[in-house]
């Protein structure tokens, strides 16, 4: 067995110090919500004359000429109202020569104004990680008693909303989600799925000569060498990364969506990016029951990351999300995480749910690859509503790099299209908690930057 294996959920230093100082101000976590941005100091200067003060006034008045500035427009229904360009670097100086000046009735940069993007997926209410101050309800998606409201609080989220003025997301970057694969079908998933771009869809041939056929979507290394057999979600080829998950443990679907479920669609939740491409790699099989000639279905685990990594790096992702670990690593898990870095792909890591300080030596709950010092990947703990760290979730000052919400995250809604019932996604509880449901929500971002 390559090693006990555990998803990072509790239900079922140079590139990277740069590159924090980035996700940092998009995760802000509350600190910079009140804080106006500075301008730019190029930015132009609105200038309001007096009322009756004419184009001669202005020339005659020498303003203009001693900023060193000019007019790059005059507002045709008033006339005295114009925009005023200065040299770089000038504009402060500008500002207040001009608010002095006889003939000026108001001048001042324009401040940013905020589009305030908020999406219309029904669920999003829901998803306090985005955007708190409203209360969750947590039930199942079947049948199930719901928990009592918790409430949740604006400033303790990770402020995507004033992200989202200046994108929601794109499709350069690509970004694997190596887990128990993904429900790529999804209606709220199926338009930001990564399809290969050298591989033609069902004709049984390795189009792109990578060993496997018809990876459109991504790859399956979830077939393991036990041949487990779920009742509920029999094996799916190489080619096919669909996590066929009935009612129990779903995980690889849920952290796509977080990452990047189509927003402003008018269909169940928004991810962190409303527009992505997520590559799915399956790595693990999604049987919880152990069938594998008395071996644990987990078992097969260790190949499958192994293999799935080394995919996800030859395939061009840049962004890979790990919301897994290992408490011995698997022969070749530093070797394909090596070979991340080396080829610049940014790895997001969970810390895990032990509850523990990782950084502590005499400490066994150390996971790999969470551990490993590379300055590609970033390490993630879980908080709660009010900003408090997670009780589950790992913590470190060397070993985890940052926070984000990682309880109580909302799901998405069951795939009720498909009248396969095998194939339709259906996640037992509405709400998930665990360091893999932070994970993802900083592999979004990094596909905001």
């Amino acid at each position: 067995m390559d090693g006990v294996v555990k998803t990072c959920a509790t239900r079922c230093n140079g590139v990277l110090a740069s590159f924090l100082v980035a996700v940092t101000s998009l995760i802000a976590i509350s600190v910079a919500r009140a804080d106006e941005p500075p301008l730019p100091e190029d930015r132009a200067i609105l200038v309001r004359f007096l009322d009756g003060v004419t184009a001669q006034d202005r020339i005659g008045s020498g303003i203009i000429q001693a900023l060193q500035g000019e007019i790059i427009w005059q507002a045709r229904t008033v006339p005295e109202l114009v925009a005023i360009r200065v040299p770089r670097g000038e504009a402060a100086f500008s500002e207040d020569l001009l608010r002095n000046n006889v003939f000026v009735q108001a001048a001042g940069r324009a401040p940013r104004a905020y589009l305030a993007a908020i999406p219309n997926d029904p669920d999003f209410p829901k998803q306090w990680g985005l955007q708190g101050g409203n209360s969750v309800t947590c039930g199942c998606w079947t049948a199930c008693t719901p928990n009592s409201p918790v409430p949740t609080f604006a400033g303790k989220d990770i402020n995507v909303v004033r992200a989202w003025d200046i994108t929601t997301g794109g499709t350069s970057k690509v970004i694997a989600i190596v887990d128990t694969g993904v429900h790529y079908t999804h209606p709220d998933l199926l338009a930001n799925m990564w399809t290969n771009p050298g591989e033609i869809p069902a004709n049984g041939i390795d189009d792109d000569a990578n060993g496997i056929k018809d990876d459109v979507y991504g790859a399956n290394f979830g077939q393991g060498i036990y041949g487990c057999l779920n009742t509920f979600a029999p094996d799916r080829p190489p080619g096919d990364p669909l996590e066929r998950m009935y009612g129990i443990d779903v995980h690889g679907t849920v952290i796509a969506s977080i990452i990047g479920a189509i927003g402003h669609n008018s269909i169940g939740m928004a991810g962190v990016c409303w527009t992505a491409r997520l590559m799915a790699v399956r790595a693990e099989r999604d049987a919880t029951i152990t069938d594998c000639g008395g071996q644990a279905c987990d078992a097969d685990f260790g190949i499958g990351v192994v293999q799935g990594v080394d995919y996800a790096v030859a395939e061009g992702a840049h962004i890979i999300n790990v919301s897994w670990g290992f408490e011995f690593a698997p022969v070749g898990l530093y070797d394909v995480f090596k070979a991340a870095r080396d080829a610049g792909v940014l790895v997001v890591a969970c810390a895990h749910n032990d509850g523990v300080d990782v950084d502590d030596p005499v400490n066994l709950a150390r996971r790999y690859p969470a551990i490993y010092d590379f300055d590609n990947m970033i390490v993630v703990a879980a908080t709660n509503p009010d900003d408090t760290l997670a009780g589950f979730s790992n913590f470190g000052k060397t070993s985890v790099d940052i926070s984000a919400p990682g309880t109580f995250q909302w799901t998405p809604s069951p795939d009720l299209t498909n009248s396969i019932p095998s194939f339709n996604y259906c996640p037992a509880e509405q709400c998930v908690d665990g360091t893999s449901f932070a994970a993802p929500l900083v592999a979004g971002v990094c596909n905001l930057l």
